[in-house]
């Protein structure tokens, strides 16, 4: 590791990552990773959150999931211009997605539809997931609008999401 705390891995072709940590002395580390296949597809972020660990030898290893960004619209909403959607894996938590912003942008637990009710998330993880509409103060809340299961595929149609189904 470097004095940043960061640590560069070159992964070949796996669909896991194993990163061997040996700290010091005892300490609370945020382990991180971004991965990209050999075919130059990106893998969704993801980390362990933080850890305490003692020192020693530890193991980390991370299960790697390929990223597509995906488009799709909610249709039926009046228009608000505070709806947002995020989307819930089967823990029940929101993923962090990428806001689109450019430059460098940032990861939020939402990001905003516009008033067409348009969307367009970059990086999402391939899966089954849930998409919940609503305003960031209600999903920040657990809450929500409108709740549809999705299928986040590679190379898939924009989604479609009804929201009086």
């Amino acid at each position: 590791m470097n004095r940043e705390g960061w640590a560069r891995f070159d992964f070949k072709e796996s669909k896991s990552a194993q990163c061997d940590v040996t700290p010091r002395q005892s300490g609370t580390l945020y382990i991180g990773i971004e991965a990209e296949l050999t075919d130059g597809r990106h893998c969704f972020p993801m980390s362990t959150g933080l850890v305490h660990v003692e020192p020693g030898e530890h193991t980390v290893t991370f299960e790697l999931v390929p990223s597509v960004d995906v488009e799709g619209r909610v249709h039926g909403l009046e228009p608000t211009f505070l709806d947002e959607i995020a989307l819930i894996d089967e823990t029940g938590a929101p993923l962090p997605l990428y806001d689109g912003s450019p430059g460098h942008p940032k990861l939020r637990s939402s990001i905003g539809l516009r008033d067409d009710g348009w969307f367009h998330i970059v990086g999402a993880p391939l899966g089954r997931f849930r998409l919940r509409v609503g305003t960031r103060v209600q999903l920040e809340a657990g809450e929500f609008v409108i709740e549809r299961p999705i299928e986040i595929v590679e190379n898939g149609p924009p989604l479609s999401i009804d929201a009086h189904q």
